[in-house]
């Protein structure tokens, strides 16, 4: 067997550092676990942050009232949850776009 040339293979890549988005640059965020503690405190972040966040995607458990009033004040594209009946989660959202004055 012959000799390995050490050289010839690269140490790992360090960890890519983290790049701030340029001026005017909204971060589209995606929240998972959106009714939980955490969640709940991470869209209070982007709502406080409009100019800098936006929120493009939601999921939960299943807690559908809420979700439903997460997604429709975010205006989520996609909305994902726990709950195995996806008739109630379009029920719910309808309900909070209804309780907000939205149509649709």
């Amino acid at each position: 067997m012959g000799q390995v040339n050490i050289a010839q293979f690269s140490a790992p890549r360090p960890a890519t550092a983290f790049t701030p988005p340029l001026p005017g640059t909204i971060r589209r965020i995606t929240l998972i676990g959106s009714t939980g503690s955490i969640g709940t405190q991470g869209l209070e972040v982007i709502a406080a942050a409009p100019d800098r966040f936006a929120v493009a995607a939601l999921s939960g458990g299943s807690n559908l009232p809420l979700l439903a009033a997460q997604a429709v004040a975010t205006r989520a594209a996609a909305v994902g949850c726990a709950h195995p009946d996806i008739d109630a989660l379009s029920a719910a959202i309808a309900a909070a776009k209804d309780a907000a004055g939205l149509q649709g």
